[in-house]
């Protein structure tokens, strides 16, 4: 989520023109920003038979709670916590990115 910041950052028009296609160099970088974000959002929101969702997170603070092991399910509930906080500021980052590179690399 840094690496938004810095890629707002650069993409003000002081921004160095790529020659080849008359955009600034760092809608590249924007790009593959957008590209990581979105297999990241994909990953998080798919089922539980995906390894790292917070559905298979979900489904592992289960069954570690049903083997009596509760210290282990809260990790796992934790951690599911997180990535959904994770997941809620990818979904609001991802229009202003999108507008992002509308304005500047389109």
């Amino acid at each position: 989520m840094a690496g938004l910041g810095a890629a707002v950052a650069l993409a003000s028009p002081a921004a160095v023109a790529d020659t080849a296609v008359g955009k600034p160099a760092v809608c590249q970088h924007l790009d593959k920003i957008q590209q990581r974000d979105g297999k990241l959002v994909a990953r998080l929101g798919a089922d539980a038979n995906t390894r790292g969702s917070i559905a298979w997170l979900k489904a592992k603070a289960d069954a570690a709670t049903q083997a009596g092991q509760t210290q282990l399910a809260a990790m796992y509930t934790d951690r599911a916590s997180l990535r959904s906080q994770a997941l809620d500021t990818l979904n609001a980052i991802g229009p202003d990115l999108t507008t992002l590179i509308k304005a500047h690399c389109s």
